[in-house]
């Protein structure tokens, strides 16, 4: 059980039981590299400034690679694939910046909707129609890093149909195959706004594409639950939630297969919950 901030976490696993760093070259940040726009920065629990309104230019040698790969997800909305040099730290998130490190903006029709910490990501909420999808690179303090005084992103488009699969999950699952795996999940506030949800996952890969789909035993994804409720797709082991209801919140992760059927040792479910006391 630990105390963090404003929450109160426990961990338990029920059932039977990385980033890319990349050396950045360039001298420490200066004061001029970093100009604002016109919005209003966001603020974090203690009244500083952490807002999107900030511009960094990267310190580096040459422009920092990125490159985005959007496909549309047979269930729901687009499945986002990211390659970039960025050194993304997770725990870093909120904190000083550091020249080369970050994490990653999603972007949709212009609009940021969420920050990430992996190298794909599942976004559901996009209605059939034409839409722009991107990515760009932030720095632990949420400025937005930019080269030659252009911001460092990459927008595509993508026309979505009707999903061909009308997914509903039921309480069908499939028994694991091996050793079964361990998981745990630690839930911190972050300092900026909203939680930051670490996963501590062995023994099940979590690969997006392996077998195209179908069943591949011991590979997956990981579904985020909270209060009963699944509030997204998972394909890594850290992700940021925007808000959490007040009071006691139940954080689940459970495993999943490609089929979206949930992994079971000895006809028992895994996952991991924590317990958050939201205060506001």
């Amino acid at each position: 059980m630990k105390r963090c901030g404003l929450c109160l976490v426990a961990a338990c696993l029920v059932a039977a039981c990385s980033s890319t760093s990349n050396d950045f070259a360039g001298d420490p940040q200066s004061e001029e590299l970093i100009q604002k726009v016109d919005h209003e920065d966001e603020m974090d629990h203690e009244g500083h400034a952490h807002g999107h309104s900030t511009l960094r230019e990267f310190v580096g040698a040459s422009r920092p690679k990125l490159n985005v790969e959007v496909t549309a997800d047979p269930v729901s909305g687009v499945n986002v694939h990211v390659t970039s040099d960025l050194q993304v730290e997770p725990s870093a998130a909120s904190s000083e910046h550091v020249d080369g490190q970050g994490h990653y903006h999603l972007l949709v029709n212009g609009v940021k909707v969420l920050r990430f910490y992996n190298e794909w990501i599942h976004y559901s909420e996009l209605a059939p129609g034409d839409h722009t999808v991107g990515v760009e690179l932030a720095s632990n303090d949420h400025s937005i890093y930019t080269w030659d005084g252009k911001k460092v992103s990459v927008e595509t488009f993508i026309s979505l149909k009707e999903p061909k699969e009308h997914h509903h999950h039921s309480d069908d699952f499939v028994e694991f195959v091996g050793a079964s795996p361990t998981l745990d999940i630690e839930v911190i506030e972050d300092k900026k706004s909203g939680w930051n949800v670490y996963v501590e996952l062995v023994g099940m890969l979590i690969d997006p594409v392996m077998g195209d789909g179908n069943h591949v035993d011991g590979a997956g994804h990981l579904h985020l639950y909270l209060n009963g409720e699944k509030t997204a797709r998972l394909y890594g082991t850290a992700t940021h939630i925007d808000s959490f209801p007040n009071g006691k919140v139940e954080v689940m992760v459970a495993l999943y297969n490609n089929l979206h059927k949930p992994y079971a040792v000895n006809g028992e479910t895994l996952s991991a919950t924590a317990l958050v006391v939201n205060t506001g």
